[in-house]
This record gives structure tokens, sequence and C-alpha cells, in this order.
């Protein structure tokens, strides 16, 4: 079987672990850090909520691989090293609809502290997403781009590209739209495009951050 006659793929329930352990060494949580006692008052109400989100979320994906020459991806002015590819993999990714919501409950720093958590999820997700078709790529003996999500800053390819991911994969699947003004419901979602090739150099690091002009953010990887 072919990449291409893969067809659509879906993930129902990824494996996502919200171990305190792990993500407090991980963006953002690692940079919170300022003293003993902030990190202790960080630990106090992940302590308190991390079950609580867990039970929530719902992560899940659709990827699907495309041939590049079948496609229309140059009209969206893409990255070149997709240009380049002989492969496309779209994906989105969601952590489900409850997640993003003000429950109107718990202090503001509880609140921010289960935003970065949920945010924590949905990277996971994504990062187990893209390893799978990495996985795949290294099967075909095919090099990989970095996935590329349209308007996260990382490379100056606007939001409105995400069309060319959801004419070519039915999110609908795993209940995430896009709307006219390109803002993709559930709120925690992501889309990416992936390119894989024989002739493209072999990204050092698929979830970089390098070109994106928030050098502060704490997400930056």
């Amino acid at each position: 079987m072919t990449l291409v006659d893969r067809g659509t793929e879906i993930f129902e329930g990824l494996d996502v672990k919200l171990q305190k352990e792990s993500f407090l060494k991980k963006p953002p949580f690692s940079s919170w850090f300022k003293s003993e006692g902030s990190r202790q008052r960080l630990e106090k109400v992940l302590d308190k909520v991390v079950e609580e989100v867990a039970s929530y979320i719902s992560p899940k994906a659709v990827i699907r691989v495309l041939l590049r020459d079948e496609t229309d991806i140059a009209v969206y002015s893409p990255p070149g090293e997709l240009l380049k590819s002989e492969f496309l993999a779209v994906g989105v990714v969601t952590i489900g609809e409850r997640a993003g919501r003000d429950t109107g409950t718990g202090t503001l720093y509880e609140k921010i502290v289960v935003d970065a958590l949920e945010n924590v999820a949905l990277i996971e997700a994504e990062h187990e997403v893209v390893m799978h078709l990495k996985g795949l790529a290294d099967r075909e003996g095919l090099k990989t781009t970095r996935m590329i999500p349209p308007g996260s800053g990382r490379i100056n390819w606007g939001t409105e590209n995400q069309q060319f991911i959801f004419k070519n994969l039915d999110a609908e699947k795993i209940d995430v739209v896009l709307t006219p003004s390109f803002v993709m419901l559930p709120q925690k979602s992501v889309s990416f495009v992936m390119g894989m090739g024989r002739d493209i150099e072999q990204a050092k690091d698929l979830f970089s951050c390098a070109g994106c002009l928030r050098l502060d953010c704490p997400y930056r990887v």
C-alpha cells in the first residue's frame, strides 16, 4: 500500500498523558519557575486541576497523504520546501469542544494554568500524529520537512492557507470546522502540512519554531 493509497486516517483517543513530572520540564511550565515558592504554587494548582482537564479532553486527529503534483498547493504560495516535496501530509488535530471554555469557576491563576495544560495536551497529541507520519516516511525511505501550521508565526504563511488543508481533508470526521474567517472550531485545534520526499533536506526538528518573531513565547522550541 502506497502512502496515497492509505487514504484518510482517523485517530480517536490519542494517548495523551498529563503527567506532572513530565510536562513540568517542558514549555510553557518550565519557564514559570522564578523561585521555589512559584514552583510550589504551580504544583499545588496542577494537583488540583490536572485530573479534571484529563477527564474532558478528547484528543483526536485526521490525516491524509497527497501526491504533491496532483494538488494545487502552488496557488497558496507555500514555503519552498513544500513545493520541492513529492508528497504532502495534511492533518488536523484537536482536543475536543470542551477545551478552551471558561467554566466561570476558579481563580485567574487557576484558569491560566488550565489553559496552558490544555495547550500542552494539544501539543502532545500533535506530536504523536506527526511522529506517526515520520514513521510512514521512514519506511518509504523519504525525508520530511518540519510540520507547518498556517498562521502559526513559525513561517510567513497566513491562516487563510488552511483552506488547502480543509478542502483536501474531511476534518468534520473529528468534529472540526474552519470558519469563513479561518478560525478553527473547536478552539483548541491545529492544522498543518508536512512535506515528504527523497530530494528534500530532512528537517532536524519537526516542531521547530525557527522563523517565528515571538522570541519570548513560553511555548517556543
